[in-house]
């Protein structure tokens, strides 16, 4: 994964510079997002609940106003404004791309679904990450749905699945939040987890048991030890 990300050239960069670095029509950002695309379909288990053929759009997803779609008024599953915890889905102009005819944008035959976890404190980069891996999908123009989750349920995966798009979820502990059971239940959907862990601070035993790779903190951010930042 860094090998792939750093073949994009999005390493050290902040999140702004990545949007634009891959957005740019270059061989390497476009075979990077191939790539990654790729590895996150054949890693893990794949979800099988939805399948389609490539390059259709699913009968479900036509717009960017469905059920699970914020435009910064919240959304109507979640029935409440946008707020700094918002579980809806918001596409940017980019990712609503996939709606119009002829934009070349592609559904997978199989689904995947990625975890982007950490431990619930700043500074980890999982969300350098979590941006990452939504850019590269977006670069190789396949269709992503990115979700912010503080509880997982094998209920709301499926939920949003159903537009056929890959899905990636950032998430934090999920210990306190669901039974193990249920986690052992859900678990079973993943298909890559990709945890951030910061040297100094105890990563979380329970994502790393799960973990199909681990990104550390200090191999693609800047970072001034004197000044702590």
């Amino acid at each position: 994964w860094l090998a792939l990300f750093r073949s994009a050239g999005v390493c050290g960069l902040p999140e702004a510079t990545i949007m634009l670095r891959l957005a740019l029509p270059i061989g390497v950002g476009l075979m990077a997002a191939t790539l990654v695309a790729e590895a996150l379909r054949s890693g893990g288990n794949a979800s099988s609940a939805v399948a389609s053929d490539f390059g259709s759009v699913i009968a479900g997803d036509t717009s960017d106003r469905g059920l699970l779609d914020c435009h910064g008024h919240g959304c109507a599953t979640a029935r409440r404004r946008c707020y700094s915890e918002c579980e809806c889905r918001h596409l940017d102009h980019i990712e609503r791309r996939r709606f119009e005819k002829g934009s070349g944008w592609k559904y997978p035959k199989r689904q995947s679904v990625v975890i982007a976890a950490s431990r619930d404190m700043g500074r980890t980069a999982s969300t350098w990450v979590f941006n990452a891996i939504r850019l590269l999908y977006r670069q190789a123009k396949e269709a992503c749905d990115s979700y912010w989750l503080r509880r997982l349920s094998r209920d709301k995966l499926e939920q949003r699945l159903q537009t056929g798009a890959h899905l990636l979820v950032k998430t934090h502990e999920w210990k306190g939040e669901i039974s193990s059971a249920e986690f052992e239940d859900t678990k079973n959907m993943f298909s890559n987890v990709i945890v951030s862990v910061r040297e100094g601070f105890p990563p979380d035993d329970n994502w790393m048991r799960v973990a199909t790779h681990v990104i550390h903190f200090e191999d693609i951010v800047e970072y001034d030890e004197a000044e702590g930042k």
